[in-house]
């Protein structure tokens, strides 16, 4: 029934690359810019873990050991504990160091991860609070999981809502020569993280305003003593790489952040007669260090309408204040066509802290919290120009013989009258044929 004696986790976990608002180094989480703060009554907080499941799909919950504390019955066996406030702990297990699998979870024979919901009922938007402690009951076992990773939820509920952590466990072999992480002191070492931004929301006032706030995690820290401080006392780190062989307590923290919206406006211009016959599709990339953020999946093109100042919109997608950075670039021009600016404002028109342009790509860093509600959307707007222009060739005569005539050719460009003919009238002195004029559509040639 198992196949591979391996290490258990042995602490709290956060994601790699999680965002927590100016992400210094590499699972370490720095300060962000001072938000807008409103003191909030979160009330009791609850706690449960869900889902606990291997990754691959392959084996079964029941060989693999899946248990759950308290159980939420029915169904039987529970596929999630039961909600717990302060001091119960929720867990969850795999796996066994004994030839079977123990009837209800166990602390002294599987790997288990467990966590106890904070006591606090208040928080500070913008600033870290505490979750809840966690724990992880790291014992040697044999799990048929291969590679013996685990999935699952962790849960915080308040207010009657509940925000949901999805996360992935790596139980690595205890026989092993090669790290699979930097972060790791041995290979044997454990590593637990998020993998998705927490999901949930909730509306708070906030100086007589109200604004949707998301719940994301801002790091987690060693225990003292095994015991939590309210707020995150040193080095928060986003990834927590743990020992075989220990019980490793850790605080988890949380933020609310102000969950405003950028929209994506392409526009396009041009000048005088010089009229495109069609708008050509604009490309553009982005990136965003928030796990599960709708930036970390690149724009799909957009075309805008066949107007002069016409445009094409990405639609509005969410941001969250204080603890993401975006950055959005624009493509290659296509052709005839000419990068002229970015620009981005919020919904009342206004600029934006925390925003710094590079030629085509704009950055997003440290955007603090709207303070008025029609000021939460970004919108950012590229506009290129329409750099085709109309070249004309005419001809003028000096004391011209009647009847003569001059072949007038543009070569290049485009257009039904690049070659015209110009025929003297015989008229004595210098004068110009306006009448037979050849012209083309061709594209300037523009200095740097």
């Amino acid at each position: 029934m198992f196949r591979k004696l391996l290490g258990g986790l042995t602490s709290t976990a956060v994601v790699a690359g999680l965002a927590t608002a100016g992400l210094a180094t590499a699972g370490v989480v720095a300060t962000a810019t001072p938000a807008l703060a409103a003191s909030v009554n979160i009330g009791t907080v609850e706690s449960q873990m869900a889902g606990h499941t291997g990754k691959s799909g392959t084996v079964s919950n029941s060989d693999n050991c899946i248990r759950f504390a308290p159980p939420l019955n029915p169904p039987n066996p529970a596929v999630s504990s039961t909600w717990v406030t302060n001091p119960t702990e929720a867990a969850t297990s795999h796996g066994s160091s004994q030839n079977n699998c123990p009837n209800s979870l166990s602390r002294n024979t599987q790997s288990a991860i467990g966590i106890t919901p904070t006591s606090s009922t208040t928080a500070n938007t913008g600033q870290s609070f505490l979750l809840g402690t966690m724990k992880h009951y790291n014992n040697p076992i044999n799990v048929d999981e291969d590679p013996a990773k685990f999935v699952g939820n962790l849960n915080i509920k308040f207010q009657g809502t509940t925000f949901a952590f999805p996360y992935e466990l790596f139980e690595t072999p205890n026989n092993c020569n090669n790290k699979v992480d930097p972060e790791q002191d041995d290979c044997s070492d454990d590593i637990l993280q998020f993998t998705s931004t927490p999901t949930g929301e909730l509306t708070i006032n906030v100086g007589g305003g109200d604004y949707a706030f998301s719940l994301v995690a801002s790091g987690c820290t060693s225990a003292s003593n095994s015991t939590c401080p309210d707020s995150p006392f040193g080095a928060a780190k986003t990834k927590f790489i743990t020992t075989e062989g220990q019980t490793t307590t850790g605080c988890l923290y949380g933020k609310l952040a102000q969950k405003r919206t950028i929209e994506l406006v392409k526009k396009v211009e041009w000048a005088g007669d010089s009229t495109p016959g069609s708008i050509p599709a604009f490309s553009f990339t982005s990136t965003s260090d928030l796990v599960g953020s709708p930036w970390q999946t690149n724009p799909a093109n957009l075309t805008p309408t066949n107007t002069n100042g016409g445009t094409a919109s990405s639609g509005a997608k969410a941001f969250r204040a204080g603890v993401e950075t975006v950055t959005i670039t624009e493509g290659n021009n296509p052709t005839d066509w000419q990068f002229k600016d970015v620009q981005c404002r919020d919904g009342a028109g206004g600029t934006v802290t925390g925003i710094s342009y590079n030629n085509k790509t704009v950055t997003l860093a440290n955007v603090p919290d709207a303070t008025s509600a029609a000021s939460v959307p970004i919108v950012c707007t590229y506009t290129n120009t329409f750099t085709k222009s109309k070249l004309s060739l005419q001809k003028t005569w000096v004391d011209g013989k009647n009847n003569d005539t001059a072949q007038l050719t543009i070569t290049g460009g485009t257009g039904s009258n690049k070659v015209r003919t110009s025929t003297s009238n015989g008229q004595s002195g210098s004068w110009t044929d306006t009448t037979n004029v050849a012209d083309a559509d061709v594209a300037w040639i523009l200095s740097p």
